[in-house]
């Protein structure tokens, strides 16, 4: 009997990765859900995070992002302020909107994030599957899928909380 291919699926966790998880509905169906049913046991999953704190046992890895000292780029936009701007418009509909196409977008800063740190981008690279887990990590899930880096991509918010509650039948 032949083994079944194991599943190499990638989970991009943004810096909100530590708020609580909302419930997982169960008659709901997810990315992530099909993925655990289709693969049968034989999926590994490895999480790439920019700073989250959760613990994750069932990961074959976990890669953090916030480990290195941010790029050049992230270091001039916060040594003149945009930061601090950024937290301004971000009370604003309008301001949220300039935030979202300016170079501190939470989407760019991950992706930068990514770029510059070489195992997570090894990670990605020998993945199967990436999993965007919240927004900041849709643009990197979206450009490595039409980069070639992975086969498919996906967006699910519930993902790390089934994840967490998967944990068991990934260790296998």
């Amino acid at each position: 009997m032949i083994a079944p291919k194991r599943v190499r699926v990638l989970l991009l966790v943004g810096a909100d990765g530590d708020l609580p998880q909302g419930g997982v509905l169960q008659s709901e169906s997810t990315p992530l859900a099909k993925l655990f049913a289709e693969a049968g046991g034989a999926l590994d999953l490895t999480i790439v995070s920019l700073g989250t704190s959760r613990a994750f046992d069932g990961a074959v890895d976990h890669t953090r992002l916030d480990r290195l000292p941010p790029s050049h780029t992230d270091r001039l936009l916060r040594s003149v302020g945009a930061y601090a701007v950024r937290r301004q418009f971000d009370m604003f509909p309008i301001g949220r909107l300039l935030n979202s196409l300016g170079p501190i977008a939470p989407s760019r800063v991950f992706w930068r994030a990514l770029m510059k740190h070489p195992d997570a981008m090894q990670l990605l690279r020998a993945s199967d599957i990436a999993v965007a887990t919240d927004l900041e990590t849709t643009k990197a899930a979206w450009l490595s899928v039409h980069r070639r880096w992975v086969d498919d991509a996906y967006y699910d918010h519930r993902a790390l909380a089934l994840a967490l509650a998967n944990q068991p039948p990934l260790s296998s």
